[in-house]
């Protein structure tokens, strides 16, 4: 009974205690980091990402089809926009990356090499999302039915070619109780469609380079408020589109003396040309919501 409550207590403080410098601390200690090297935002801008390389990112299915993207946080819980949140019964994939080629299949619990599959057992939508025709507040959080495990191996200990992304799982990074240093570029992995009118869904995840610009912008494109809880990004390749909202904006930043990957925003809606502009919800805005719904989801 002892190692029971040992082992209760261990995995509490791993899903919320993380890693203290001074006030502030890291939701999850294990955050951030990839099998990979880190490119230059030149390599970023429309080529193919690499199965090692977003070990965070989610994909969010409903009735057996991937309807959004989003982010693992913690050993439990998953951060996408509120209009991903739906009422029909929803899984996640996680450590999916080739969608022509999916990983377990939720209902049948077939497993393949590449991705697994957990179900979620509670949806937190944001009270304030759809109390106006603006999308503001429009952020959710997923439950999944059992924490997962996150990966064991040594950066750089096997190749790509010997390691399936089902074997390297990690949550992306978010700051508690200290602002993150403001950042003007970002990555977008991105998987949904291309371009208007065009439904086949790139065979592999890809990046997209983002550029914060003056929420005027934004605003008067799309002729509604966008405020500071919001990010106005401008791509410079393609940009994000159908199945991509949820999924995370980000970037690394150096943070403790080694640089991790930082969620800044979550994708919320864009140009239906999937080219141009993009406004994201703006995560650093939310964190004390963030924060304050996972301890009461977890009491």
């Amino acid at each position: 009974m002892k190692k029971v409550i040992a082992a209760l207590l261990i995995l509490w403080a791993s899903l919320f205690l993380g890693s203290r410098e001074g006030s502030a601390f890291l939701l999850d200690a294990e955050c951030g980091r990839s099998l990979r090297t880190r490119p230059t935002w030149r390599s970023y801008i429309g080529s193919r990402t690499d199965a090692l390389a977003n070990p965070w990112i989610v994909s969010v299915i409903v009735k057996g089809e991937a309807k959004c993207s989003g982010s693992l946080i913690n050993h439990r819980f998953v951060l996408t926009a509120a209009h991903c949140v739906f009422r029909e019964s929803m899984q996640v994939h996680l450590g999916e990356f080739d969608a022509w080629n999916p990983g377990q299949d939720c209902s049948s619990g077939a497993r393949s090499p590449n991705a697994y599959c957990v179900r979620v057992d509670e949806k937190i939508v944001h009270t304030g999302f759809g109390e106006t025709q603006a999308q503001q507040y429009d952020i959710g959080l997923l439950r999944m039915h059992h924490a997962v495990q996150y990966s064991v191996v040594a950066l750089g200990s096997l190749s790509q070619n010997c390691l399936s992304p089902l074997l390297f799982v990690r949550p992306i990074c978010l700051l508690i109780n200290e602002p993150v240093a403001a950042i003007d570029r970002f990555q977008m992995t991105v998987w949904g469609t291309t371009a208007e009118g065009h439904r086949s869904i790139p065979r592999v995840l890809k990046h997209a380079v983002g550029e914060r610009i003056d929420r005027g912008r934004c605003s008067l494109k799309f002729q509604q408020p966008v405020d500071e809880s919001q990010i106005c990004a401008r791509t410079e390749t393609n940009d994000a589109c159908r199945g991509d909202s949820g999924g995370p904006i980000s970037a690394e930043i150096l943070y403790g003396g080694r640089y991790r990957t930082f969620q800044f925003g979550i994708i919320s809606f864009g140009l239906s040309s999937c080219a141009g502009l993009s406004v994201c919800t703006n995560v650093t805005h939310y964190v004390d919501w963030i924060w304050d719904a996972l301890v009461i989801s977890s009491a």
